[in-house]
Formats: C-alpha cells, sequence, structure tokens
C-alpha cells in the first residue's frame, strides 16, 4: 500500500511539474510569437535620432480663444521652437524633476514602467478612469516614432508596439551611470 502511495505522490509531483512547464514554454512562446507579430512592422528605433517629425509651434490667442496673437516658431523647415541640448547641460534639478513627475522608475525600468502600464490596464478593463502608465521613453515613443495619426487612438495594438520600440531604445541608449542621480534616489 505504502508503494503505491509513494507512486500516487511522484506521479502528481511529476503532472504538477510537467504541466508548470508546458505553461511557461506557452507564455514564452505566446509573448515571442506578440513580440514577432508587431515587430515585423515597426520603425527602426535609430530613427529617434534623425527622424524629428514638424512640430506644432506655440500660439498665443486672445482670451475668447478666437485670434491669434502671437505665435512663436523657428524660421527654419520642420523645427519649430527648439533648441537641442545634450543631456549633461540639461541641469540636475530639471531632469530630477522631470523624472520625479513622469517615471519615478527612470533609471530602474526597461524603457516600459510595467507597474504604472499594468496599473493602467486593470483600471482600463474595470471602467475606471483612463491613467497614465507611460513611462518617459514610451512617451518620446510616441510623439517622435508613432505617426501622427495612431497617436491618440485607443489600441492595445498601439501601446504593444510602443513597449517594443522603448525595450529597443533602453537597450540601445542607456539612461547613463547612476552618478547623474542625486543622494535622495531620483
Amino acid at each position: 500500500m505504502g508503494r503505491i502511495i509513494l507512486r500516487v505522490v511522484i506521479g502528481l509531483v511529476l503532472l504538477f511539474v510537467v504541466a508548470n512547464l508546458a505553461l511557461v514554454f506557452a507564455g514564452v512562446g505566446t509573448v515571442a510569437g506578440v513580440y514577432a507579430y508587431f515587430a515585423q512592422d515597426l520603425p527602426d528605433p535609430e530613427k529617434i535620432e534623425i527622424d524629428q517629425e514638424t512640430f506644432e509651434t506655440t500660439k498665443i490667442y486672445d482670451r475668447t480663444g478666437e485670434h491669434l496673437l502671437f505665435e512663436v516658431f523657428d524660421p527654419r523647415p520642420n523645427r519649430g521652437d527648439r533648441t537641442y541640448t545634450k543631456f549633461e547641460e540639461i541641469p540636475l534639478t530639471v531632469r530630477e524633476a522631470v523624472i520625479a513627475l513622469e517615471d519615478k522608475t527612470f533609471y530602474e525600468n526597461p524603457g516600459v514602467n510595467f507597474e504604472g502600464l499594468g496599473r493602467a490596464v486593470f483600471n482600463n478593463l474595470r471602467g475606471l478612469q483612463v491613467q497614465g502608465g507611460s513611462s518617459i521613453t514610451v512617451q518620446l515613443v510616441k510623439n517622435v516614432l508613432i505617426p501622427q495619426e495612431e497617436r491618440y487612438k485607443v489600441e492595445y495594438s498601439r501601446k504593444i508596439k510602443e513597449a517594443i520600440l522603448a525595450l529597443e531604445i533602453t537597450r540601445r541608449y542607456p539612461a547613463g551611470p547612476a552618478k547623474t542621480r542625486s543622494s535622495n534616489g531620483i
């Protein structure tokens, strides 16, 4: 009787292990398939350096919002009013403020804030107020690499594309050494 129980226990343990391995392989296969499906039509992440779309200029209207009073722009075609600055030239306090407001996990996440994204998806599925879950890198991808007509569509497929591009950009362009962070952990 003891041998039968031992065989049943060993069989159940093996069945449990095999079932878990099958689930892991199915999960990895699903993730790889989704990645391959969406990655095939994505723009080259290196375009982030060279392919800047036309940005809107700053427009100042009267209090009615009907009459344009002034427009600030760079006279060069497709430039808008902007100055490109190296990361090191931006004051540390400005970098810390942006990171604190937009993406507290900037230095730790791989380009995607999975916790924030998961929270946003969960709340969306529950019908709660739409929340942001995008990292700074995802916002950059959305505003530079995603075509303008797709940017504001509420589609999970767009979010998947943004996540793939953000992961690749973070891999190619790491945030830099931890020494750029202040002593308060930001």
